[in-house]
């Protein structure tokens, strides 16, 4: 597990001041980003430098209650599953105090940058994701 600490920004907001729906998917990719950064894989670094893409073909996002501007996040990170050409990260999103504020999961497929289809996950890049 892996976890992104993360404050709420008006910006991340509508105009309520409640999270924009949308805003929840895009810091949970934030944390899966700066895991990655924080194993020294930048995410620019990977695609100019690895032959595979891992797009986003799936996400959802439960909200338990209710994340407003300045809210401090924690946001843990695991691994739910590897498989051969996809991996599944599953997101919990913790207040301050503990409360689980939401939950989210993307399901990530690689691809070859040249051709755009399926390919398996390098061995390389599987035992980077296992250590979520």
């Amino acid at each position: 597990m892996y976890v992104y600490e993360r404050t709420i920004r008006l910006g991340d907001t509508d105009a309520s001041g409640l999270i924009y729906f949308a805003a929840l998917l895009r810091i949970a990719h934030e944390a899966f980003e700066d895991f990655l950064e924080s194993q020294g894989h930048h995410v620019g670094e990977l695609i100019g430098q690895t032959d595979f893409l891992l797009p986003i073909v799936h996400a959802e996002a439960d909200y338990k209650g209710g994340i407003f501007a300045g809210d401090q996040l924690s946001i843990e990170l695991s691994c739910e599953k590897i498989g051969t050409t996809s991996i599944v990260n599953g997101y919990r999103v913790l207040k301050k105090d503990g409360t689980v504020a939401a939950t989210a999961k993307t399901v990530h497929v690689a691809i070859d940058q040249r051709t755009r289809q399926k390919t398996p996950l390098s061995d390389e890049f599987r035992e980077l994701i296992s250590k979520l």
